[in-house]
């Protein structure tokens, strides 16, 4: 899919003066005769939403190129009639004074993911950059997500918390994250330049389930960027952005990353760059970036940037809805996101044990929270005065520099039995009556908690059983000195939705552990209600159901 008729006009260069927005003359008269090109600056305003407001300056006109003094900014030109002919945003890593003193002991980390995408669907949609990577970066090959989306496996990474503890410690009912302890804040106390760039504003990490940043949380910050991106206008392509303006998404946030990594290369950073627009509503999507994606990670401008940098490029989890999720193979890919290391050569040299140890731990069970622990031995390595702290989700995890249980379990990882890929399931009739009473406990479950968010109640259907689509029982395990088996349910309800859920039976006593999750697309079927805990329950009304709900709630009937 092309994202413009015509190659981008505009583009940035940089030199020793400083950084330059310049016209691409060999293009400009595609466009038309005698174009007018003016430049404005665009910044965050602090507001009662900061996260969603964004102010343009007064356009500047000039002639070729012009200096840059501000790290986003939007450029416009119109014809000798004028007719605005072009528009668009660049994003742009203004040079800093290099550190007076080099510490030859740090080194950078530049996390690069993709939503949505497990080890497999990678090999599958985008084989050219699985090839690279998996030639020239360690590949995790027991990584396990902890968490039901992007929030708690992408947040368990960066703070070492469940979803859960993020929300009492950072107290995002204040309608901000800012006092998170998220990981960049640690980079950025050691004097590293920190770097957060995601695309999709309306469905981003720290924007969907939570309020966002009222400050800027790092200090090349892409949220006004994607803001202005958007607001070009946007080309869907399979329900996402696709394009903003006369780029693409992803493209952007590649050459962020690209640009954050060449222009810092000397100060020392850490940047996390995050792509949703190709893969999070699709599974075959991916493949239309393969060769973009190869292009970003074999440019030999970035090879040059990243040498002494640890790159890490990951997704949170693979894809959660549709058909191959009502397979044995959907199951385990959706637990299992792609993550590859890329290892600097003078680390090697200088840590031979601790990269031995890493080498060793691509073939074992592995998580976010091991993740985030390796990126604290990377700053205490750099500055002998850091001391880490353990991941309170996981006290037990480990860096990845530190060798690793060969028989870890799942427990000890803190991977919830829903989320373990490690239980094996034998099948069960779907039909037995103990079977459909288990799949009325989860529908009991998700109900209540439909009633409990009252006026939602009044909005959204209840759910009944309408078939088990496919039960599994794994063998005994020991836990707490009783014995206990764990049940994995597919269950069909009806109004039409499917779930899957895991329950702990033990001693009679049954428990659904972590939560029951959607797998069929539920945006058409709750839009009646905000909120990613309640879309993914919620199963809006018809017209005439809503009202006979609010009558007899107004009359007790």
């Amino acid at each position: 899919m092309k994202c413009n008729g015509h190659p981008i006009l505009t583009f940035v260069e940089k030199n020793n003066d400083g950084a330059f927005l310049n016209i691409d003359e060999k293009y400009a008269k595609l466009y038309g005769k005698n174009l007018d090109c003016c430049v404005m600056n665009i910044t965050r305003i602090i507001s009662y939403s900061p996260e969603n407001d964004i102010r343009y300056s007064s356009c500047i006109y000039f002639e070729n190129k012009i200096k840059i003094h501000s790290d986003t900014i939007k450029v416009v030109c119109k014809d000798s009639r004028k007719n605005e002919v072009y528009k668009n945003v660049h994003m742009v890593a203004l040079p800093k004074n290099p550190p007076d003193v080099i510490n030859e002991s740090k080194f950078s980390v530049l996390l690069v993911g993709i939503d949505t995408v497990s080890r497999p669907a990678l090999m599958r949609t985008m084989p050219k950059t699985y090839k690279y990577v998996n030639e020239n970066y360690l590949s995790l090959k027991g990584y396990n997500k902890v968490g039901y989306n992007t929030l708690p496996n992408l947040g368990g990474m960066l703070s070492g918390k469940t979803k859960k503890q993020i929300q009492e410690t950072c107290r995002w009912n204040d309608r901000k994250l800012d006092n998170c302890s998220f990981i960049w804040k640690n980079f950025k106390s050691q004097n590293y330049i920190t770097g957060y760039v995601e695309d999709q504003s309306g469905i981003s990490t720290f924007n969907l389930e939570t309020p966002g940043f009222y400050e800027a949380p790092t200090d090349f910050y892409g949220r006004q960027y994607i803001l202005g991106a958007e607001r070009l206008g946007v080309k869907y392509y399979h329900g996402m952005d696709y394009c903003t303006g006369p780029e693409n998404t992803g493209e952007r946030i590649m050459k962020a990353a690209k640009d954050f990594s060449t222009t810092y290369k000397i100060n020392k950073y850490f940047g996390l760059f995050w792509m949703n627009s190709f893969s999070h509503d699709d599974i075959n999507l991916p493949g239309t970036m393969d060769e973009k994606v190869l292009d970003f990670f074999t440019d030999k401008d970035f090879i040059e940037s990243i040498e002494d940098t640890f790159v890490v490029f990951f997704s949170d989890h693979g894809f959660r809805f549709g058909d191959i999720r009502f397979t044995y193979t959907g199951w385990l890919e959706e637990r299992m996101p792609f993550i590859f290391i890329k290892v600097p050569d003078r680390f090697k040299e200088m840590f031979a044990k601790e990269y031995s140890n890493l080498l060793s731990n691509t073939q074992k069970l592995t998580n976010p929270y091991d993740v985030y622990l390796t990126l604290q031995n990377i700053l205490e390595i750099g500055d002998g005065n850091y001391s880490a702290v353990k991941s309170e989700a996981c006290p037990k995890c480990y860096s990845l520099f530190q060798e690793i249980p060969e028989h870890r379990t799942c427990d000890e990882a803190a991977v919830e039995p829903h989320m373990c890929t490690c239980t094996g399931y034998s099948p069960i009739d779907p039909k037995q009556d103990l079977v459909r009473n288990f799949s009325n406990f989860v529908l009991t479950g998700i109900n209540d908690i439909i009633k409990a968010s009252y006026p939602i109640t009044l909005i959204c259907n209840l759910y009944k059983l309408n078939r088990v689509y496919s039960a599994g029982m794994s063998e005994t395990f020991v836990k707490n000195n009783e014995n206990v088996h764990y049940v994995l349910l597919l269950i069909e309800t009806v109004p039409e939705a499917m779930f899957e859920a895991t329950l702990e039976i033990s001693n009679g006593a049954v428990r659904l552990v972590g939560e029951a999750g959607r797998l069929n697309k539920y945006a058409p079927q709750s839009y009646c209600v905000d909120g990613k805990d309640l879309k993914q329950y919620c199963h809006c009304m018809s017209g005439m159901d809503y009202l006979k709900n609010l009558f007899c709630d107004y009359l007790g009937c």
